[in-house]
């Protein structure tokens, strides 16, 4: 596998699971609890880290164009998973059509 795609695949991991968090913290429905709920600290946490796996794929000659896109596929397929699995939500068949899709244009994008 190539490095700078298991950059990208740990970045986009790493902002759904902070993003999941976020969710998480903001069930209170107030922004200054869910602000200072201390699983905002691993969040924090994450989205510093996922900033640096992006300097790293960009000091590795990563082209901004691929990381991008490929950053979107990833984010949208594990934002997939983690809102059904943890959070129950439903996909009708036309977004199910647009996963498949995802999937497509992430081979795609590193066919070489």
């Amino acid at each position: 596998m190539n490095l700078n795609l298991l950059f990208v695949f740990l970045s986009a991991a790493l902002i759904i699971l902070a993003d999941a968090l976020i969710k998480r913290a903001s069930v209170q429905g107030n922004f200054a609890s869910a602000f200072f709920d201390p699983w905002m600290i691993a969040v924090y946490v994450l989205y510093f880290v996922q900033i640096l796996l992006a300097v790293l794929v960009f000091i590795n000659k990563g082209e901004l164009a691929i990381y991008a896109n490929l950053y979107v596929v990833f984010y949208c397929l594990f934002g997939l998973i983690v809102g059904v699995l943890l959070f129950k939500e439903n996909l009708s068949g036309f977004q199910m059509a647009g996963v498949v899709l995802a999937i497509v244009a992430a081979v795609l994008l590193n066919w070489k």
